[in-house]
């Protein structure tokens, strides 16, 4: 199937990682539409016709809203194409990886496996290899659309091997019927295009090639696959992460090394506790001929630490550029160039694109959404010709009723299935907050911020009296209305270890809390984000 999503940027970073806020626009058989001229570009074209044929939302459009006595205008246009290589090759007919001029967004880059940068006597052209970036220089909206014109003219006057030379130097394939000539459109493509960092780090990425490397780097000190498996058995996950079994506690279980799977969620579980797991052994002096590769795994491990804390707010679009471009520099220190790749320039404009546009939007609320389709799309398409129609309804419903349910909870935080508390506790905790006659609910499980799940006995990191604190969740409740968490604070001993045998519960606000923790047997707690690593200091 060829499916194409789609959302209103506007309603914030948060949302936009839940595959609830994001539509079906269109849904069609791959078979139906390499039949089209234009392939995958055309069929995109005309799904995104829909947001200008026959009203065009440019110019508004009246809407009679949940909660309001009248009619609304609301005005939109297409701000963001979003997409891993694959999606943006077939939509705006980049030539991406295949071609001489990799990047979509750079004019005068080149792969650097061509070398035509070296033999470039003009100086003009630059190696995909390139950090310094005031060398390059960036295409845009116009002179896009220049070199399509360009190709445009060329087609007509030269033979067919002659024209292929050039799109292939040019980056770009010419579509006549494509979205990128639709004058309904207008797409800009340097203005809307945003790489997804999941596909660029984790999913097949530049996080499942460094790991592959780190690990023959500490092959090479002794340090097999087995007594890596062996640490990592050590670690507890909080359990909404260990109950899906996407911790990637069994990453290096049955593998080689030069052939380690993992998914994208296990790389986002596992990333950190693997800093910690090479940082430990560093400080024993037993990787040292590892140092390099080690080096550029921590930088790596610091820009995911970056890109997770978008959703939260808490990462500036200087500091993951400053951190972007030190793992890329640490990279080919430890590697050279040998196992450079696309996605290692591409990973460069991240920082500008989350600062263009204020947010970096990831696919994973697509990944997710996928399963929807994939549910009704069982049906063999091959026997029913309103396959297509069928589809699109079953998940329109869907989406409908998601829209009808109250989703404030896993948004905005509360009480997952809470239950009426006992009178005993019920009197308890309406004394600890002064609640006197109010409705007490308790529960197992919580969202504690927007999409983050929390349950009984995760180790966490809370905020309480203007100070950051570690310890263990006991239970959730909701006392007239206000959420608390019963949390077990540890003792700090000094270098992220606490002592968690002299504690006492204590009931604090739900929002209180800002991460689950990773910890080891011994309570070794290893953060989540850099941010609050560099906040907690030494505590």
């Amino acid at each position: 199937m060829q499916v194409v999503y789609w959302c209103f940027k506007n309603i914030g970073i948060e949302s936009l990682g839940s595959e609830q806020n994001w539509f079906l626009l269109s849904a069609a058989r791959s078979s139906l539409v390499k039949r089209l001229p234009g392939k995958m570009s055309e069929y995109f074209k005309l799904a995104l016709s829909h947001f200008y044929e026959p009203v065009d939302l440019r110019r508004g459009m009246t809407l009679m809203l949940q909660g309001h006595d009248k009619p609304i205008m609301i005005f939109g246009r297409i701000s963001v194409l979003l997409g891993d290589e694959g999606a943006l090759k077939e939509i705006i007919e980049m030539k991406g990886a295949s071609g001489t001029k990799i990047c979509c967004l750079c004019a005068n880059l080149v792969d650097h496996k061509s070398n035509l940068a070296e033999c470039d006597h003009s100086n003009n052209l630059v190696s995909s290899t390139e950090l310094d970036w005031g060398k390059i220089s960036f295409h845009t909206d116009d002179s896009i659309k220049e070199i399509l014109g360009f190709l445009g003219e060329k087609q007509a006057t030269t033979n067919v091997e002659e024209f292929k030379r050039l799109q292939q130097f040019t980056g770009f394939n010419l579509s006549p019927r494509g979205a990128l000539l639709s004058d309904l459109l207008d797409l800009k493509v340097a203005s809307m295009v945003m790489y997804d960092w999941t596909h660029t780090y984790v999913s097949s990425g530049l996080w499942n090639l460094e790991i592959q490397l780190l690990v023959e780097s500490l092959h090479s000190c002794g340090v097999s696959l087995d007594m890596l498996h062996e640490d990592l058995q050590a670690f507890h996950w909080p359990s909404h992460i260990k109950s899906r079994s996407m911790s990637g506690q069994n990453l290096f279980a049955h593998c080689q090394k030069d052939d380690i799977k993992c998914s994208a969620s296990e790389a986002l579980s596992v990333y950190s506790v693997i800093r910690h797991i090479v940082l430990e052994r560093r400080g024993l002096g037993e990787v040292e001929g590892a140092k390099h590769a080690i080096d550029s795994y921590l930088c790596l491990s610091r820009v995911l630490d970056l890109l997770v804390n978008i959703k939260t707010r808490r990462t500036k679009a200087s500091t993951l550029r400053d951190a972007i471009f030190s793992h890329l520099q640490a990279f080919q220190t430890a590697f050279g160039t040998t196992h450079w790749l696309p996605k290692h320039h591409y990973s460069g404009h991240l920082a500008y694109m989350y600062s263009a546009r204020k947010a970096l939007i990831a696919c994973f609320a697509l990944e997710r959404k996928h399963k929807v389709i994939k549910r009704f799309g069982g049906q063999n398409p091959n026997t029913w010709a309103k396959w297509e129609h069928s589809l699109v309804m079953d998940v329109l419903g869907i989406e409908l009723h998601d829209l009808t349910q109250n989703l404030e909870q896993q948004w905005s935080g509360g009480l997952c299935n809470p239950s009426s508390a006992t009178d005993v506790a019920a009197s308890v905790l309406q004394d600890a907050v002064g609640g006197s006659g109010d409705e007490v609910q308790v529960s197992l499980q919580c969202y504690y911020a927007p999409g983050a799940l929390c349950a009984a006995r995760d180790v966490v990191l809370c905020t309480l009296g203007g100070q950051r604190h570690v310890g263990q969740v006991h239970f959730f409740a909701s006392v007239g209305g206000d959420n608390f968490a019963c949390v077990s604070v540890w003792k700090g001993l000094g270098k992220n270890m606490f002592d968690c045998s002299d504690s006492s519960p204590v009931l604090c606000a739900l929002n209180s809390i800002s991460d689950t923790c990773v910890c080891t047997r011994n309570m070794v707690t290893i953060w989540w984000s850099f941010p609050t690593l560099a906040g907690l200091k030494d505590e």
